[in-house]
């Protein structure tokens, strides 16, 4: 009987054994991790371009020859320095041709206080009528000129020498006149004030042209470096063209577009971190300066359309690699916690549509009501239900159930 009981006590001892040991390889292996204290920030993620603050175009304001390009794309300048000089020579020639007909003026001027007898008369008229059909051909060339001018096939120094020829045959005509005048009887006061008149209009196209002598000279508005140049030795430029673009790299900032939905969390003095990896710009310091009042419409790489509010941001930490036009990522933070309790987001799921998660407590999954926080980056912080320290499951599997045996795989944070 005794070695029946021994027997019986073996064959417990063996399945109570047992059964320990199945229990240990049925345990379901699962991927925990310790829930820590740490920081984490809520922000709104949108992509920035650098622009300058100081940026100008330098335009011509007559037309001319390029001669001399003192810079090249890229050079620093000071302000006032000369960067682009045009040719002159087509001013002083119409000077030259001005101060011709101011002497022709004056000379016929003194002329008219002599007597002239009918020959001269009769030649006078002849000349007149010969002079006044020159002038309506030269009318109709003009005409003509004009729209080829505004058709861009001639350039504006041609018209310009066509119109001072018909100019100069208008006074020739005057000068006629006034000649027949006094021809005809003795010079007046009228006559004189006549010639007087002219020699003033003279004068006054003269000074006009001799004022923009310094025009020929374009320089620098301000410090800065060139952007770009439009221009080079021999072309022709019009007024209005654009010849040189300098901006002011000591003044960059960042223009980001902000959805409509998002801005509304952001206010001047927002913190940011700006990024590009490509870049070598990692976590660099900026700050919102300035939102736009007025919303515009912008289409999405989807092509859909969207209502955006650009922002400016300040860059605060000083990068020398840095070039207006670049695109740089930046996170505009909304909301920061200190010593917050935190884990992965995908430890968390829902019952009810309330958030839970697995503890493992003993070697158990534990099912445990949380309530959470702020969310950023994959990470949620619990404000309640979990402590530091405690060891959470994540993605946990659909087979996993309150009170199953669990076995922990490593998990490297």
């Amino acid at each position: 009987m005794k070695k029946i009981i021994g027997i019986i006590c073996i064959i417990t001892v063996l399945g109570i054994i047992g059964y320990f040991a199945q229990s240990k390889n049925s345990a379901l292996e699962v991927e925990a991790y310790e829930v820590y204290e740490g920081s984490i920030e809520k922000y709104v993620e949108e992509l920035g371009t650098v622009m300058v603050r100081q940026q100008e175009t330098v335009y011509a304001n007559l037309s001319g020859k390029v001669m001399e390009v003192f810079i090249e794309v890229g050079d620093e300048v000071k302000k006032g320095e000369v960067l682009v000089r045009l040719d002159s020579e087509d001013q002083e020639r119409d000077i030259r041709i001005l101060e011709a007909q101011k002497t022709a003026v004056r000379a016929e001027y003194r002329d008219a206080l002599k007597p002239v007898d009918e020959t001269q008369i009769k030649k006078l008229e002849l000349v007149l009528s010969d002079l006044e059909k020159k002038l309506e051909e030269s009318n109709r060339v003009l005409n003509s000129q004009k729209e080829l001018l505004d058709e861009g096939i001639i350039s504006a120094q041609a018209y310009q020498d066509l119109l001072l020829k018909f100019e100069s045959e208008q006074t020739e005509i005057e000068k006629v006149k006034l000649d027949l005048e006094l021809s005809r009887k003795p010079i007046s006061s009228n006559i004189s004030n006549r010639f007087e008149a002219q020699l003033l209009q003279l004068d006054l196209q003269i000074e006009a042209l001799k004022s923009n002598e310094g025009d020929f000279a374009f320089t620098a508005p301000f410090d800065g470096t060139i952007f770009s140049k439009n221009i080079s030795i021999g072309s022709f430029v019009q007024p209005g063209t654009a010849i040189i673009e300098m901006g002011y790299l000591g003044e960059l900032y960042i223009e980001s577009d902000v959805l409509i939905e998002d801005i509304g969390s952001i206010s001047e003095g927002s913190p940011v971190k700006i990024e590009n990896s490509d870049l070598g710009i990692l976590d660099v310091k900026g700050t919102v300066i300035k939102i736009y009042p007025q919303a515009f419409s912008k289409i999405s790489d989807l092509g859909v359309e969207q209502k955006r509010i650009k922002a400016e941001i300040k860059i605060e930490d000083k990068l020398q690699s840095l070039r207006p036009g670049y695109d740089l990522d930046v996170k505009i933070i909304i909301d920061k916690k200190e010593k917050a309790l935190l884990i992965p987001e995908n430890a968390m799921f829902q019952i009810e549509g309330k958030d839970h998660v697995f503890v493992i407590e003993k070697g158990v999954a534990a099912l445990r009501a949380v309530e959470k926080g702020v969310e950023s980056e994959r990470q949620v912080e619990i404000i309640s239900g979990l402590m530091i320290g405690e060891k959470v499951i994540l993605s946990p599997d659909e087979k996993l159930e309150e009170g199953g045996i669990v076995k922990e795989s490593n998990f490297d944070k």
